[in-house]
This record gives structure tokens, sequence and C-alpha cells, in this order.
């Protein structure tokens, strides 16, 4: 029997999709269940109900569970009881768990899982074994086992991290608990997720990472797609209408492609002139294929009168002539045979402008407009009241990220290596005329 096979039937930790349907919404939930009982293992469910399923889409989840089914046969295979240990003695995890863990999450799954199960991990208490001895004794050789590349191994270690430092929270909140385990707790949780931390590989820098467009390149493109432009690359009135909405509505609010998609006329309230952005993963009335996915938290996100305007045009005079057999579901962006548009699709829009228009920039696509609206959207910020931390917390709101996401920073990265650049031509007048530098910047959000 094939390696792979043996070690999904050695597992004693699976995988399991929950299906809740209401209506005409669907939503899946990954969990992490013992095969042994079938039931859903108490903490991970805990924490994939208060801190991912409000804001992570389902594919987030179960890379989650996917990293707690080998913490938790890990943690099986040396008679590791974090309860009893939190309870009793007020710790997580010792140093030498800690490196021995990180060794084996460099492992693919299969090689981790036959590793776990080969023999029992946990040192003899009758016997020390230092830390290097440790290491060596799990330490997998280039010619036996497969390694992760670094990028996963990092995600293990911050979701372990995570999850550990919310259940300490959980359990040093405990009334019965001694102030003693109490306080040993904290000081324990605090030294795991430093280990983590360290162990974690760096993240690569990325000279070519995405930034937004330039506000002339924004003007270009505007004027590419106008409905009545002669250099829009497509021949439909329809479709023209269609894509031109497309792109403002993803340069005006900074939407990803799949919250775009999933974008239903049901969801527009013309009177508040709000528009609302839903979590509606594995939706009955989505006929696609592969279903586009909203990433980010549930939120509504105000309308502008003319997008208000161009939003209802569209409804009434474009979608609205493609017959009502063709287009039995309520999503705003469709086919001109009135199917749901796909992401394939959308991607073809920005293939096509590329292709056509060559003075756009090269990498243009759905998701640099997203870096295009943060960009606008700190410049704006900056000239309003408020401190740098306000600021972060407004667009994390907008663009429904996390409330300690360092987006933010991320996909403002033209504004502010903009205002970084300022800072140093700035500093450096003042040095070459033998001046202090100055304390503040124009316009700087900080």
């Amino acid at each position: 029997m094939h390696r792979q096979e043996m070690c999904k039937q050695m597992q004693p930790f699976v995988v399991r999709n929950l299906r809740f349907e209401h209506d005409a919404i669907a939503e899946r939930l990954p969990l992490l269940v013992d095969s042994r009982t079938g039931i859903p293992v108490v903490e991970p469910l805990q924490y994939t109900l208060e801190y991912l399923r409000p804001f992570m889409a389902p594919n987030t989840i179960e890379r989650f569970c996917r990293v707690m089914q080998l913490f938790f046969l890990w943690l099986e295979s040396n008679r590791i009881d974090l309860t009893e240990r939190m309870l009793s003695r007020g710790i997580l995890l010792q140093e030498h768990e800690i490196s021995q863990l990180a060794e084996l999450y460099r492992l693919k799954a299969e090689d981790f899982v036959a590793k776990c199960r080969a023999k029992p991990l946990a040192p003899k208490h009758s016997r020390v074994v230092s830390l290097e001895k440790a290491r060596q004794l799990i330490r997998p050789t280039p010619s036996e086992d497969e390694e992760v590349g670094s990028d996963y191994l990092a995600t293990r270690l911050y979701m372990t991290r995570c999850f550990l430092e919310a259940l300490a929270n959980k359990y040093s909140g405990n009334l019965a608990l001694s102030d003693k385990y109490r306080f040993s707790l904290v000081a324990s949780k605090d030294l795991v997720s430093a280990r983590l931390d360290a162990l974690t590989p760096p993240a690569r820098g990325n000279p070519n990472a995405p930034i937004g467009l330039s506000s002339s390149e924004v003007a270009l493109l505007r004027s590419i797609v106008a409905p009545n432009s002669p250099r829009a690359p497509w021949k439909s009135k329809f479709v023209r209408a269609r894509n031109h909405l497309i792109i403002e509505l993803l340069i005006s609010l900074g939407l990803r492609g799949g919250e775009l998609l999933k974008l239903k006329t049901t969801d527009i309230n013309k009177a508040g002139a709000y528009l609302s952005v839903t979590r509606t993963p594995d939706d009955k009335e989505d006929t696609r294929q592969f279903q586009p996915q909203a990433k980010t938290a549930a939120r509504q996100l105000p309308l502008s009168s003319d997008l208000v305007t161009e939003l209802d045009r569209f409804i009434r005079e474009q979608r609205a002539n493609i017959p009502a057999k063709q287009r039995k579901h309520r999503f705003v962006f469709t086919t001109d045979d009135g199917k749901p548009l796909s992401e394939h699709s959308l991607g073809d829009i920005f293939r096509d402008l590329r292709k056509h228009c060559p003075d756009l920039p090269v990498n243009l696509t759905a998701h640099k407009l997203r870096y295009t609206h943060t960009d606008h959207l700190w410049q704006t910020l900056s000239a309003l009241r408020g401190t740098a931390d306000e600021k972060k917390t407004a667009l994390r709101i907008h663009q429904g990220w996390s409330d300690k996401s360092s987006m933010p920073e991320k996909y403002g990265r033209r504004y502010l290596s903009s205002i970084a650049d300022q800072a140093s031509i700035k500093n450096q007048t003042q040095l070459l005329n033998d001046k202090p530098a100055p304390e503040e910047l124009d316009d700087c959000p900080f």
C-alpha cells in the first residue's frame, strides 16, 4: 500500500466539512474531528467559531484545521494533555517540545504522520536528554523525507502560535485557577509565543511586490474602459457597460474579485446608498463550478450618488435585457447569455486590456485595483484628523481585515513609500545645508 494511503488510515484526526443551509444561503465550515468518536475536537472548534469564522474564508479555516490535524496528532504521540497541563501545572509546552514540533513541521503531512505514528516521541522522564540531542533524534534527513517550503512552515508555526495564545488566554481567565498557576500560564504563553516566533522563517522580501496605480494610470484606465471609448477592446454594448462598471467598482470600493462576483442585486441598497459585502460560501444559488469566495469580513460600503446611479442603470438597462429564463439568479455581473461571471472571465477582462492597450501597466489585475483603492484612501485619510492607529483601524474596517491586520501597510505601499521618499529628500536637504532635520512632514499620516 502507498505510504500516503497508509498514513491516512493511521490518522486519528480528520478534517470534515459541515454544511449549514438556510433559505438560499449555504455555508461550509471545516472542522477537526476525532475519527475514533466522530466528535469535533473542542478547542480548535471554539477557536474557529470565535476567531476565524467571522473573518476568514472556508479555505483559510480548512488550512487552520489541517495544521491542527498535525498538531493534535503530535500532542497525542507525545502524550501531552494541554488542558491538564494548564490547570494543574500552569504551562503549555516546554522548550524541547517546541523545538521538536518546529522540526516536524518542516515535513510534508504524510511524513509528519509517519514520524509521529512510528514510535513515541517524548523522551523518558528517567533520563535527561539535551536539547541538541532531542533535535537530532527527530531531525529528518534530506534523503528520507521531503520538506515543505519556508512559507508553508511559517504558516504552520503562525497558526499554532495564535491558537496556543488564545487557549492560554482562555484558561488564564478561569476563576478556578490559582494565582500561582495563572501567572505561570501567562509566562508560559509568552515564552511559547516568543520561541515559535523566533523559529518562524522571515518573510522573503519581494522587490516586485504589487503597488497601486498612480493617478495618471487610473485616469488612463478609466478613459479606455469608458462605454463609448474607441480604445475599449470589446465590441458588445453589454460587455462594454459591464466591464466599465466592474472597473469603477474595483477602483472606488477596493472590492476583492470574489466579492465583486458574488454581488447580488439584493445587496445594493439604493435608498441607504450602500452596498453589502456578504459571506455566503457554497451558495445554493451559485451554479459556477468554482464559486468565488469572500475572504474578508462581511461589511457595508458607502456608495456615492454617481455609483448608485451607474449600478441602477446597468441593472435596469443592461442586465434586465437578458431573458429571465437565462438569468435565474440575482448576481449582478453575468456573461452576455446570463450566466454568473466566473473568476476566469474576470481575469479575461484584464488580459484583454493588457493585450490591446500596451500603455497600461503589464501587471494590471483586478487585485491591483484593490491596492490602488487603499493607496488613495490612505492619502485621503492622511488629510483628516486622527492618530495613525485610528486611520489604520478605519482602513481595516473598510476593507474587511481583522483588528490586528498589517494589510493597511501592505496595500498602501505606493503612498507610504512616497511619504518615506519625501522625508528622505527633506532630510538630505537639511543635512547638506547643515540644518537640523525637520520634526514634522506635511501630509504624513503618522
